[in-house]
């Protein structure tokens, strides 16, 4: 197993695994092209392959700055985005 760090809006990495699992709007790529483009965002995603480097589970988060501090969220403007598990 490994983990690795990818841009969800265009790998096609993260198009497999919001199609294997129980995903919504807010977990695909198109979403989070309109978020990263209308905002500015800096969305990536972190996805654990398994031994044969097929995506088995994976989280999209948002880097952002304000004047609060640099730091880490959940995708802004989005009811929901769980972390897709197996």
């Amino acid at each position: 197993m490994s983990i690795i760090c990818i841009d969800p809006q265009t790998d096609p990495c993260w198009r497999r695994l919001v199609e294997r699992h129980k995903s919504d709007v807010f977990h695909a790529p198109e979403w989070m092209r309109v978020l990263a483009r209308t905002y500015d965002f800096d969305i990536q995603a972190l996805v654990m392959l398994d031994e044969t480097d097929e995506p088995r589970s994976g989280i999209a988060y948002c880097q952002i700055e304000d004047m609060r501090s640099p730091r880490i969220v959940s995708l802004p403007f989005s009811d929901f985005c769980d972390p897709l598990v197996t």
